[in-house]
């Protein structure tokens, strides 16, 4: 079960529910999230999925493994009058006992603000584990490696709507770390984190650009047979193309990204029931590389990490 804890408006993300040294900082991820008046409407959704992965070769299937991983997700909506506040948060990663002690994690959060229907802020946290494998080489070269630390890339930012901020950083967490430590590692890095810079002009628009996981909900939910959207990720804008089908289940939306400018392009597949009023999706499969596809399939039956509530609700 996710606790929710008692916190004021401006929110910590359930800071007292974590025994940490020092006081994390306030990024903007946390003060949108906890920007909310007193009186609100929360609803909060959550899934769980177990993660298959299949080596391909010139997307010739080479070697399959079911259970190698897990992901989490969270997603909550605060609603008072014109105003609303949604977060997402998902976490993923291997299981190392399941893959020779290959251990690859990562987690992101995403809030955004609007007014009458429109954004007007939006911030992300997220990091992953750093994996530089390019082929399948140097993937089985990386089995082989042990270390006390695990580096990882960690990216903050935010969007107004006339401009984009973010900051990049590699820190490391002990090479013991996991999936499940996810939510823990993302409090305890807040204080080592760069300050924002602002990294990109944009036009004066009528709303923000939102975060990749919001893009993303926002095609399922907009009943679209085809859209093209505008994404911000440390600050550069991507592109999303969605094209949706029916399936027997559901909804099968395909996805395309490209950053903006460029055509190259990558792909992800999703499937969900539009009648389910969490939006959450039960089956969704992408190629991080070249040579790996992974599938998430829900299970509520797994185990992983418990995530703390985003969004504040003040008591009466």
């Amino acid at each position: 079960m996710i606790e929710t804890g008692k916190l004021s408006r401006r929110g910590l993300l359930g800071l007292a529910m974590l025994p940490l040294a020092r006081a994390a900082s306030l990024l903007d991820i946390d003060r949108i999230a906890g920007a909310g008046p007193s009186s609100t409407h929360l609803c909060q959704y959550r899934g769980r999925y177990r993660v298959h992965a299949t080596i391909t070769l010139l997307s010739v299937p080479l070697f399959s493994k079911a259970n190698v991983g897990g992901a989490c997700a969270m997603i909550e909506e605060s609603v008072s009058g014109s105003s609303r506040i949604s977060s997402i948060q998902f976490s993923s990663g291997s299981w190392p006992d399941r893959l020779k002690g290959f251990n690859r994690f990562g987690m992101a959060q995403e809030a955004v603000l609007e007014e009458s229907g429109v954004a007007t802020e939006s911030a992300y946290l997220s990091f992953m584990t750093s994996s530089a494998e390019m082929n399948l080489d140097q993937a089985k070269k990386s089995f082989a490696e042990r270390s006390a630390s695990q580096p990882i890339s960690v990216a903050h930012g935010r969007a107004r709507r006339s401009e984009c901020s973010a900051a990049l950083d590699h820190l490391t967490v002990p090479a013991k770390s996991t999936w499940t430590d996810c939510p823990r590692l993302m409090i305890e890095m807040r204080d080592r984190l760069s300050p924002l810079k602002v990294a990109a002009a944009v036009p004066d628009q009528n709303s923000a650009y939102r975060p990749f996981l919001h893009t993303v909900r926002s095609a399922m939910t907009s009943g679209a047979a085809a859209a093209e959207n505008i994404f911000v990720h440390n600050a550069k804008l991507y592109r999303l193309r969605t094209r949706s089908s029916a399936v027997s289940e559901g909804v099968l939306l395909t996805g395309k990204i490209a950053e903006s400018g460029t055509n190259q392009e990558s792909e992800f597949k999703v499937w969900f029931d539009p009648r389910d009023p969490s939006g959450m999706p039960y089956r969704f499969e992408f190629r991080p590389k070249s040579f790996l596809h992974l599938v998430f399939e829900q299970d509520p039956d797994v185990i992983g990490p418990a995530f703390s509530s985003l969004i504040a609700k003040e008591q009466a």
